[in-house]
């Protein structure tokens, strides 16, 4: 797994972990070089990962959760209140943004690729979860993140979600598999991470 992606599976790990306690799952956090090199070994039996553009030989990609890029600041921002957002608004604000090549990165140029002026950018460039979420605490900043990233921050009202003036999507969330038979181990957490998030989706 992904650090960013990490948060998503601390509640659905902890039921499955009580509900299977002869399973033992072992986590591996790993950056998309590192994943890549672990999956073309096949030193994992499963991936959880955003869904890759080109799928690897001999590994299957199922859906997980679907994501979408969102714009988010702390409660305390000026913005947090607002129910419109001009683009005026998002031009005077401060922004975090991330390394150039990211998704959430290209999402910021192409929403100002129009605009009069460049926005004000913190002098603090990173793509890191701990490290974004840090800042927007600290600061009165607005950041261009993937919905899952922020998503347990927003249900407690930590961050605030603008709206964004057009949807902004991205790849989905899922689990990447290697083609063929599966442990009962393997299957187990497979088709309980999908009950999961079928009957999480059906009670929002």
């Amino acid at each position: 797994i992904s650090a960013a992606i990490s948060g998503l599976l601390g509640d659905a790990l902890s039921a499955f972990c009580q509900q299977h306690p002869h399973i033992t799952v072992q986590l591996q956090e790993a950056d998309a070089r590192r994943q890549a090199g672990l999956i073309s070994t096949h030193d994992i039996d499963v991936a959880v990962c955003r869904q890759p553009e080109f799928l690897p030989e001999g590994w299957t990609f199922l859906p997980w959760i679907p994501d979408r890029l969102v714009i988010v600041c702390n409660r305390q921002h000026p913005l947090a209140r607002r129910k419109t957002i001009s683009q005026e608004d998002l031009l005077t604000s401060v922004w975090m943004v991330s390394p150039t090549g990211v998704i959430a990165r290209r999402a910021f140029d192409q929403l100002f690729e129009s605009a009069p002026k460049a926005p004000q950018m913190l002098g603090i460039v990173s793509s890191s979860a701990s490290v974004v979420l840090d800042q927007l605490r600290r600061e009165a900043l607005l950041t261009i993140v993937p919905h899952s990233l922020v998503c347990k921050q927003l249900e407690q009202g930590d961050l605030v979600e603008l709206p964004a003036a057009s949807a902004m999507p991205v790849n989905a969330i899922g689990l990447l598999v290697p083609v063929g038979n599966h442990s009962p181990a393997l299957q187990t957490l497979v088709h309980f991470l999908q009950r999961a998030r079928k009957l999480n989706a059906g009670s929002n």
